[in-house]
């Protein structure tokens, strides 16, 4: 089973799918409420060890890299060197929570 990341400072989304591709867990992680990156860790920590449940089948974990350019009317540096802060806050939990290094996918 694969299980993969796609996250954000306000939602982070989660999926595990088995090798032919079928869906097996889809939810989310809804962070809006929360003020400040040490706030979103800590909900975000919380909602991983209720889904600890799949870590005896998960084989593989895959994070979706952060956007990274720039382009007119887009996200700013700083908003970006949030969310690449979070990203890597992020990237821990999921490490000790299924105690697996995560894959980075563009």
């Amino acid at each position: 089973m694969f299980l993969g990341f796609d996250i954000s400072t306000s939602i982070v989304g989660i999926s595990c799918i088995d090798k032919q591709g079928e869906i097996i867990f889809c939810e989310h992680c809804d962070l809006r409420k929360c003020n400040g990156l040490f706030e979103k860790i800590d909900v975000f920590r919380q909602f991983l060890n209720n889904i600890r449940f799949l870590q005896p089948v998960v084989r593989e974990i895959w994070i979706e890299e952060p956007f990274v350019f720039f382009n007119s009317g887009g996200s700013s540096g700083k908003t970006m060197a949030i969310l690449q802060r979070f990203n890597g806050m992020a990237s821990v939990a999921i490490r000790d929570t299924f105690h697996m290094d995560p894959k980075s996918v563009g």
